[in-house]
């Protein structure tokens, strides 16, 4: 019960703390149409806009199997050629995530894929991209807007092991966006 009375306590007093700041997610006003994340910071000083398109094809892939060849000397046995598909069907090697920055300052973005699924079935997963970049504002310039983008790629390695290639493979990325 003490400690309880003491945590409500402690919530009151970093509410008070933080009482002239305020944290607002609001619909879109963006330059050139709508972003997906739109975070509004308030506080006596000023109001800071962060908005954002975060684009992204497919989550979940599966590994089609054409060929398994075999060490004669040995007698281990491996995938010797197949492929990766999307959920849809479609080929695809790699996962890819674009944000564009559609706010009138310069956003910092850092993109981290989740690739356990790939780690762990051995196909492994090569990162290309800005990791974390500072994007431009948005601009104007003859009558058109102009929106800057970091784009990360999450290449997937092209031989799993035949044990643990089968089954779907998800891959997610978590996108934090900071002011430069």
């Amino acid at each position: 019960m003490k400690l309880r009375r003491i945590l409500v306590q402690l919530f009151i007093v970093v509410a008070v703390l933080l009482l002239p700041v305020l944290v607002l997610a609001e619909p879109s006003q963006s330059v050139g149409g709508g972003a997906d994340v739109v975070i509004s910071v308030i506080d006596n000083r000023k109001r800071m806009r962060y908005e954002a398109d975060v684009i992204f094809r497919n989550t979940t892939y599966s590994y089609n199997l054409v060929s398994v060849a075999e060490n004669v000397e040995t007698g281990e046995r491996y995938i010797n050629s197949g492929f990766w598909r999307e959920a849809s069907g479609v080929e695809a090697d790699s996962f890819t995530v674009s944000v564009q920055n559609r706010a009138n300052h310069a956003l910092t973005v850092e993109t981290e894929p989740n690739t356990a699924d790939f780690d762990n079935c051995g196909a492994g997963v090569t990162l290309y991209g800005d990791g974390e970049a500072t994007i431009p504002e948005v601009e104007k310039a003859d009558g058109k807007t102009i929106a800057y983008e970091s784009v990360t790629e999450a290449v997937f390695g092209r031989f799993p092991r035949l044990d643990s290639y089968k089954g779907v493979k998800r891959i997610t990325a978590t996108v934090r966006l900071k002011h430069p």
